[in-house]
Formats: structure tokens, C-alpha cells, sequence
């Protein structure tokens, strides 16, 4: 469940992995998250969405490569209220559209050497499942949780690919996603 940030592993502390901690409920060692350059920008409003990074996920690469560790508290629970907009086939798009922002900017800034070879191009499955007839003739062939995971897919898909072209096109975008330390002044 992790598009609604839902984690449990019980009841008693123990190790996890570093990619089961997610920013939204965690503390990390100040020291670290300086090691670490700080988050990469995360959780932006629309009209800045093309800026979006990969949040805590860099900050997890950096504790797993470091070899530090990673502990699951039950007791620093947090309980999040999750409004009933969040539980629509539109969120959870809108979310997968994010979420293939994030994935392609990760994927960008660990293989920046395979840049100019980027050669995928999803965008005909996009504009295929953005017809609102295909998506009508789909939704009365498939059960609904096929259904609405073939629209969350395509949307993760089309976050990826338009966060992929804003990257090859715009050397603005491109400057941001490989800027070294998000921790420096905007002007460096």
C-alpha cells in the first residue's frame, strides 16, 4: 500500500530495509541527511511538477551504500487522516503520474552517462488509454481492479516519459535533476 504511505510491521522495533522508510514519517540522524546532501525535492505543486525529485528515496540509497541501519518503531507511529479524494481512481493517477516523475528522475541522475541514449517511448500506450472510448471499451472487458491498475500503470507511464522529455529538451530541468547537493543556495 505504499501510495497511501501504509506500513506495518508489527509491534516490536527491528531492522528494515532503508526503502521501507518513507518521508513521511520518520526522523534520521542530522548528521546523515547532511552526509546525504539533504532530501531531493519532493512533493511539488503542479505548475512545478517538472522539478519534482525522489524525496527520502536518495536519502535511503545513501544509508543502504553506507552500510547504516534502519529500525522500524512502532511506538513513532503516526496516523495520517486520509480524505475520501484520496480514494479515487483520479488520485491514484494523479499519484502514479508523481510517482514515474520520481522513477525518472532517479533514473536519470544514477546512469547520467546513459542519457543520450534513452531510446524507451511509451507515449502511444498513453494517448491510446487517454481515449475516452478505449477506456470505456477497456473498463467493460476487464474486472475493475484490472482496470483501474491499467490506468494507474498508464499514468505512471506518462509521468515518466513527460518528466523524460522536459529532462532532454529543457537544460533548466536538466541542471536541476543533476545538481550535486540540494542543501546549496538556489544560485550555485
Amino acid at each position: 500500500m505504499s501510495y497511501l504511505s501504509i506500513l506495518d510491521f508489527g509491534d516490536h522495533e527491528k531492522e528494515i530495509d532503508p526503502f521501507y522508510v518513507w518521508g513521511c514519517n520518520f526522523s534520521i540522524r542530522k548528521k546523515v541527511l547532511l552526509e546525504a546532501g539533504g532530501f531531493h525535492p519532493d512533493s511539488m505543486p503542479d505548475q512545478l511538477l517538472h522539478l519534482r525529485g525522489d524525496g527520502e528515496s536518495h536519502v535511503s540509497r545513501f544509508i543502504a551504500a553506507r552500510g547504516y541501519g534502519s529500525v522500524y518503531v512502532p511506538s513513532a507511529s503516526v496516523f495520517h487522516f486520509v480524505p475520501k479524494s484520496r480514494m479515487t481512481v483520479d488520485y491514484f493517477r494523479k499519484r502514479a503520474f508523481s510517482q514515474g516523475v520520481s522513477d525518472s528522475y532517479t533514473r536519470l541522475r544514477l546512469n547520467p552517462s546513459d542519457n543520450d541514449k534513452i531510446v524507451m517511448d511509451l507515449r502511444p500506450l498513453g494517448r491510446l488509454m487517454r481515449s475516452a472510448i478505449f477506456r470505456h471499451i477497456l473498463g467493460s472487458l476487464l474486472p475493475a481492479d484490472a482496470f483501474v491498475r491499467a490506468n494507474i500503470d498508464q499514468a505512471y507511464h506518462e509521468g515518466f516519459m513527460w518528466h523524460l522529455h522536459r529532462f532532454l529538451t529543457d537544460g533548466d530541468v536538466r541542471s536541476w535533476v543533476l545538481k550535486e547537493n540540494y542543501l546549496e543556495p538556489l544560485n550555485q
